[in-house]
């Protein structure tokens, strides 16, 4: 098991690294995006799948068709990721990059404050995800079916987040709020699973899925927008899903922790929100480096 979880996590990060970075090398600016909020829906779109499917295969048959059928999608994924991923190198050529470009590229601020912004929101977003299900059936008293739904509907509502971010982002990339406003609401809307109800879940559940798309759409535009040169795109991609896994790594991990320390899940779901206070408070910084930027380009 642990060998598997190496092998899928080094899939993980060259999928989530190469795809954007090919998105970013071969989409015209203008498209850049939309491009990137439909790549955004990658994750919520297999969290749905999962959290819809998963129990119940698990329930009628073995572990083993299981494990059958994942390799079954990732296999036909992977022909389709080969044949539609372009190139743009000719064969035997190779890219020749200037002394100090990559480590230029691996000083920039702005990148970095991208890769902390992706941090936090995974830190939240994944640390719930983990957790809801058992967190749910404890305290609310609900079946395991009607907890993994709530999950569920976020990721949902997410995918279509995840697009429509990309057309705010592309008309309104110079407005602050479209960066702000949606970790401000998130951060707003964690403590309310801390309250009973199960209308009351669903409704929170459907308002972090409407607004929690954005984020990530902005966040892989960013790194195509921040690079310092069309060639290290692929590098500052990498930086800013060095971010995205520290959050998913760390925060299932500290969800889990602050439950066993404190006997509860209070803390675990208030500091959800703390998360989201520093995402807010990046954000704001990406939007003020886009503009930045964007007068650069304009000069």
């Amino acid at each position: 098991m642990i060998i598997s979880r190496i092998v899928q996590g080094i899939g993980f990060g060259f999928v989530s690294v190469a795809a954007p970075s090919a998105i970013g090398r071969f989409i015209p600016a203008k498209m850049m995006s939309v491009s990137m909020g439909i790549w955004s829906t990658w994750i919520p779109v297999g969290s749905l799948i999962m959290f819809v499917f998963a129990p119940y295969i698990t329930l009628y048959f073995p572990p083993s068709i299981y494990w059958i059928i994942l390799l079954i999608i990732l296999g036909l994924t992977a022909i389709l990721y080969a044949m539609f991923i372009p190139k743009d190198v000719k064969k035997n050529e190779t890219i020749k990059l200037p002394a100090g470009t990559v480590k230029g590229e691996v000083k920039n601020r702005q990148i970095w404050i991208v890769a902390l912004t992706f941090a936090s929101f995974t830190f939240s977003f994944f640390a719930f995800n983990t957790w809801a299900a058992t967190y749910l059936v404890e305290t609310s008293s609900i079946s395991l079916a009607k907890a993994a739904s709530i999950p569920a509907i976020i990721s949902f509502f997410m995918i279509g987040s995840n697009l429509y971010g990309g057309y705010l982002l592309k008309k309104f990339q110079d407005n602050i709020f479209v960066y702000i406003l949606p970790p401000i609401l998130m951060a707003l809307c964690w403590p309310m699973f801390l309250f009973q109800g199960e209308i009351l879940l669903y409704g929170v559940a459907v308002v972090i899925g409407v607004v929690g798309g954005i984020t990530p759409t902005i966040i892989f535009a960013s790194a195509p927008k921040l690079a310092l040169q069309k060639e290290t795109i692929g590098i500052a991609m990498a930086i800013v899903i060095i971010g995205e896994n520290a959050g998913i790594l760390i925060g299932p991990e500290v969800f889990g922790i602050l439950r066993d320390v404190t006997g509860n899940f209070t803390t675990s779901i208030l500091i959800l929100s703390c998360s989201g206070i520093i995402t807010t408070i990046t954000s704001a910084y990406i939007w003020r480096s886009w503009k930045t930027r964007t007068k650069q380009e304009a000069a």
